[in-house]
């Protein structure tokens, strides 16, 4: 039997990010499918493993609704605005495995700022790592009984508009 993690993010964004990185994040967080073909030659849009080809175009869209998401009160997935981008998701391990990897490396690289950003959460487990980011990039660190600091799921609830669908 597989699991499946939840993953909650809050990124402060460059501000000199480049309007492709504009372009692609506005589509990546849309709520209606629409032509879009990204220019951002970086590995999580250019190489992935086999029948993961697409996953960038659906894995924060409000749109892509995924099992398990629809029993949770939040009015969208991810939000994009001005310079900060905010995500709650839930995906299955191979998603996890063969796409978060890329994902983050890339969210790392057009974010701005350090510290606390995110979790993860392994719902099969009940085990949650906290993100941070640091100078060299993402670093995890796990957590007891899944105390993910209140405060930052709050502020993802309210960017979100909802609450998340697993219990602490």
């Amino acid at each position: 039997m597989g699991t499946a993690f939840e993953i909650g993010l809050i990124l402060s964004l460059q501000p000199e990010l480049t309007g492709e990185d504009r372009e692609t994040l506005a589509y990546m967080t849309r709520s209606e499918d629409y032509g879009f073909q990204t220019r951002l030659d970086d590995p999580f849009f250019t190489e992935y493993e086999q029948g993961f080809d697409k996953e960038w175009r659906i894995i924060i869209a409000n749109n892509h609704i995924r099992s398990g998401e629809e029993c949770t009160s939040q009015i969208r997935r991810s939000i994009f605005c001005s310079y900060q981008l905010c995500f709650r998701i839930l995906i299955d391990e191979n998603t996890y495995y063969n796409i978060w990897p890329t994902f983050s490396d890339w969210l790392f690289s057009i974010s701005n700022g350090e510290g606390l950003a995110g979790y993860i959460l392994n719902v099969s487990y009940m085990e949650a790592e906290l993100i941070f980011l640091e100078e060299n990039g993402l670093t995890l660190q796990a957590v007891e009984n899944c105390r993910i600091p209140k405060s930052l799921l709050h502020s993802i609830d309210e960017l979100l508009g909802g609450t998340r669908c697993v219990d602490l």
